[in-house]
């Protein structure tokens, strides 16, 4: 079971912010976790009658940047206020980790606890709606949304296993397998860090 799809680990890092892990730990992105949130080895069943919300209008930043990631398809707009880095040597991690605050990546594959992140995963758009039916989630909130034109959804998660009570804020989008964007209550700034990862969401482009 995880977060977003099966066969796919969520840790939260030191500073509370959300990092998807692939089960062994490994991938082309690692960041040691403190806390280990989801037991990738769980199965999991859909649940179609879940909780959805309504949809709200977020506004975006007076001024963005625009930036790509031509290997996973996509690109979008970020505030131009935040910071983003790439590994480098590493053009599949550009335009994919997001914060207020200026970063660095670390050595080898191991990225500094970053506000927003975005991930990329083979399974499929039904595999991640059927991973939130789990005992150690509750789902407050789920919106159905078109983005960039693929088949999208808005969840908020808890995660009832956590001591501090973590909630995720995930947009999930169907292409060539799945984006997932995703911050969570760990972020010094939850509330704008959802209101920053909504507005990027509505300003990607697929390729």
């Amino acid at each position: 079971m995880s977060l977003v799809s099966l066969g796919v680990g969520l840790a939260s890092t030191g500073a509370g912010a959300v990092r998807l892990l692939d089960d062994d730990g490994g991938g082309s992105v690692v960041a040691a976790p403190t806390t280990t949130i989801a037991d990738a080895s769980t199965p999991a069943v859909a649940d179609p009658t879940g909780p959805t919300t309504t949809s709200t209008t977020t506004v975006a930043p007076a001024r963005t940047t625009h930036c790509a990631n031509t290997e996973l398809g996509y690109a979008l707009d970020y505030p131009t206020s935040w910071h983003t880095n790439a590994l480098p040597g590493r053009p599949d991690t550009e335009c994919r980790w997001f914060d207020p605050a200026p970063w660095e990546p670390g050595e080898g594959d191991a990225v500094p606890p970053v506000a927003v992140s975005i991930e990329a995963f083979a399974q499929s758009f039904e595999e991640a709606i059927a991973s939130y039916d789990h005992p150690d989630i509750e789902v407050l909130a789920r919106e159905d949304l078109m983005v960039g034109g693929a088949r999208a959804a808005r969840v908020d998660l808890r995660f009832l296993t956590d001591p501090d009570g973590t909630v995720a804020h995930v947009v999930i989008v169907e292409h060539r397998g799945l984006l997932a964007l995703t911050t969570s209550s760990g972020s010094e700034d939850f509330d704008g860090a959802k209101s920053v990862l909504d507005a990027m969401a509505a300003s990607l482009e697929l390729s």
